[in-house]
């Protein structure tokens, strides 16, 4: 009986008190129901009755929530304690500790949570607790910064997967005093609704197999064949059959447009939406700025320009990425112009679909194809790959914590990129086409860099300059950070590079030298070490590789061996790389530890990742180790396998792999055909391969793709190497 009252409290809370059936049978009755009476037949007690007494009131606190005054805790050291819970001591010698004890299977921990820097180590009958991340020592521990670095109080699991018995917590805790981060404990014995969950999981795989399968039956339906019937069918009723027909149709849209708008009478009894709607459109027109009509008269022009030449938008997109920190103001929203460049080619490049598709008798002669049947028929595995990806990402949504991020990541840094992909794919380029791209990319580089070494002449710190270890002033540029500004560099660096290993005209030499010249000057002021050390140098020796083949290798390696020596040497006369090979302290100590805590995350979530945009949230509030407080606020882990890893599960990873291999794949065979038949798309393709190697190098150690710029420079780079592999395989020999 006790059991069934128990599992009746657990799984139905909803049902409030419950009754015996029989409090006690009749006095004259000698049946079975006396085992279950509360009173004996004499009127005395029965052992029931005393259980029941002591029912709230077992040896262990069982599932539930309880206060941390609980007789179960036992605290030493210093406390204070109040309604709020339980304050943490003001000695950082881990002299505040406790203990709980509890019976169950479960246990978590109601915390107040804040944007301040203590920890919590628990232990479970001397062990670690297994549902929180370990430090390097193995030690588990609850960070106390919460996910939005705003005031939470959230249950905090510690362990779970216990046996169904007695168990003691142990906390030690380290700072965190004025905070009451102590709200609760909170003690199950299992989660009772996995079998519903699954079930409810199961039906809704059910359903949607269903919908996929019902969409195919729909698609596959000869309609043809059922529309006439039922053509005639309806032409075949009468005028008065027809009309009653259509009044019910009107009034069951009716009905179903007054339950939308309004919950309790029809809407045309509350408000004139029609008039409400003219007076916001009049009021809206009324408030527009000069600045704001500017913009759209710009904008409309803008639009008809690329109308007629769809490139033309692409192309100030990618001029325009590097400069996404300095949006342009419209109305009360601000948007990179990077942005508003991609989104008015999109409405061209559909407005000319419907041009078209208007103009059928144009469309098999038009130099801008149908963009849905171009990319229809001829997706390849980069189209596939890519399109996986954003269905990943889209997917991801259902287990992301902040949902508002991710979905600016999903526009800002997949769907906005897969559009400039998709768009640059439809407009099948041409070697013009290719080299304008390529030219475009390099002279958003030479601008940046110029930018940036105008900047640092300057000598204004906080300007295009950022100060580092022992004062050593590091280039930014147009960014936050030297290193961003080193990522683009040596994407577009290797644009330049290759026009200069190639015979080509004497005056695209000289531009390609000099633009050399300001990139690779500010990529040494940048100073950076993922730049210099592996994105430079593998970049140029791929592009050697690529170009000189075998005749290459030695001279790399040797060129590399003495590069290696001259830096050793060189090491120690340099603040910003002096402690380069130190990893007990500084940056290399920080990363190890940043990859130790993605680690953990990525064991905690290897299927399906953290979503778009949440490393920074979960890692600073979560996951940081305990000795690494003093670098939280890192939005990525600084490795690209890592950083898709973290954002779409290991799926995203084998994705990447397949978009590396479609890319390289593509330039090989470019580059195998244009090697001997046409010297500047071979510079092209050697470029793409020197750019997308730099990416990757430098990519093991920090940022790689989830940067605006960086983003559209990838899809350029994807775009390019297929749609050169396409025009190598269309050119005769």
């Amino acid at each position: 009986t006790l059991q069934a009252l128990d599992r009746t409290h657990r799984e139905l809370p909803w049902l409030g008190a419950m009754i015996l059936h029989h409090w006690q049978p009749a006095a004259a009755s000698h049946s079975a129901q006396w085992g279950f009476a509360l009173r004996q037949p004499d009127g005395t007690p029965a052992p029931l009755l005393q259980a029941l007494q002591n029912y709230d009131h077992p040896a262990y606190p069982q599932n539930g929530l309880h206060h941390p005054r609980t007789p179960f805790a036992r605290y030493s050291g210093l406390w204070e304690f109040s309604p709020l819970g339980a304050d943490i001591g003001w000695l950082e010698t881990s002299d505040s500790q406790l203990e709980f004890d509890f019976y169950g299977s479960e246990l978590a921990m109601l915390l107040r949570e804040d944007d301040y820097l203590a920890f919590l180590y628990p232990t479970i009958d001397g062990k670690p607790a297994n549902a929180t991340p370990r430090d390097s020592n193995g030690n588990a521990y609850v960070f106390l910064r919460s996910y939005s670095h705003q005031p939470e109080t959230n249950l905090v699991p510690i362990a779970s997967g216990l046996a169904l018995a007695p168990h003691t917590l142990h906390i030690i805790a380290d700072r965190g005093w004025d905070r009451w981060a102590i709200a609760g404990f909170a003690v199950s014995s299992g989660e009772l609704a996995t079998a519903y969950n699954q079930q409810i999981a199961l039906g809704a795989l059910a359903a949607g197999i269903s919908a996929v399968l019902f969409i195919i039956t729909a698609i596959t339906t000869p309609w043809t064949r059922w529309l006439p019937p039922l053509g005639i069918f309806i032409r075949g009723l009468s005028f008065s059959a027809q009309l009653v027909f259509a009044s019910l149709t009107s009034l069951a849209m009716m009905l179903a447009m007054l339950w939308t708008w309004s919950s309790q009478r029809p809407a045309f009894l509350v408000r004139d939406e029609i008039n409400i709607l003219l007076a916001l459109a009049t009021g809206g027109i009324l408030s527009l700025s000069p600045s704001l009509l500017l913009s759209a008269l710009a904008g409309l022009l803008l639009f008809v320009l690329i109308f007629h030449r769809l490139e033309t938008g692409l192309l100030l997109t990618l001029l325009w990425a590097p400069f996404f920190l300095f949006p342009i103001e419209l109305y009360r929203f601000a948007f990179p112009m990077a942005e508003v460049m991609l989104l008015i080619t999109a409405a061209a490049g559909l407005f000319r679909c419907a041009v078209n598709l208007g103009q059928a008798r144009q469309m098999a002669n038009s130099a801008y194809p149908l963009l849905p049947k171009s990319l229809l028929s001829h997706l390849n595995l980069m189209d596939a790959a890519l399109i996986c990806l954003a269905l990943l990402a889209a997917l991801s949504l259902l287990w992301t914590r902040k949902t508002d991020v991710a979905l600016t990541e999903l526009r800002t840094l997949i769907i906005e990129p897969l559009l400039f992909y998709a768009l640059f794919r439809s407009l099948r380029p041409t070697k013009a086409l290719h080299i304008r791209f390529a030219l475009t990319l390099t002279a958003a580089g030479t601008l940046v860099a110029l930018i940036g070494l105008f900047l640092y002449l300057q000598g204004e710190a906080g300007i295009g300059i950022i100060t580092a270890e022992g004062g050593a002033k590091r280039l930014a540029s147009v960014y936050g950070s030297p290193n961003n500004a080193a990522l683009l560099l040596e994407r577009a660096l290797p644009f330049a590079l290759a026009f200069l290993l190639i015979p080509i005209a004497r005056r695209w030499q000289a531009a390609a030298a000099a633009a050399a010249f300001a990139m690779g000057s500010a990529l040494l002021l940048t100073q950076s070490v993922g730049a210099l050390l592996l994105g430079i140098p593998i970049s140029a020796a791929v592009m050697a590789v690529a170009r000189y083949r075998r005749r290459a290798i030695i001279p790399v390696i040797g060129i590399g061996a003495l590069a290696a020596a001259a830096f050793a040497l060189l090491l120690p006369l340099s603040a910003r790389f002096a402690n380069l090979l130190d990893f007990s302290s500084g940056t290399n100590f920080f990363r190890l530890r940043l990859w130790e805590s993605t680690l953990e995350i990525i064991r905690d979530h290897p299927l399906s990742g953290i979503g778009l945009d949440q490393f920074l949230y979960l890692f600073s509030s979560e996951y940081i180790r305990p000795d690494a407080i003093w670098d939280i606020d890192l939005s990525h882990p600084h490795n690209v396998i890592l950083d898709f890893w973290t954002r779409f599960g290991i799926i995203g990873v084998v994705l990447f792999a397949v978009i590396q291999a479609a890319f390289w794949y593509s330039a090989a065979s470019a580059l195998t055909r244009f090697r001997q038949r046409d010297s500047q798309l071979f510079a092209i393709t050697l470029a793409l391969m020197g750019s997308m190697a730099a990416l990757l190098a430098h990519g093991m150690i920090d940022n790689s793709v989830f940067v605006i710029d960086l983003a559209f420079i990838f899809a350029f780079q994807l775009g390019a190497a297929v749609s050169l592999k396409n025009l190598a395989q269309s050119r005769p020999p």
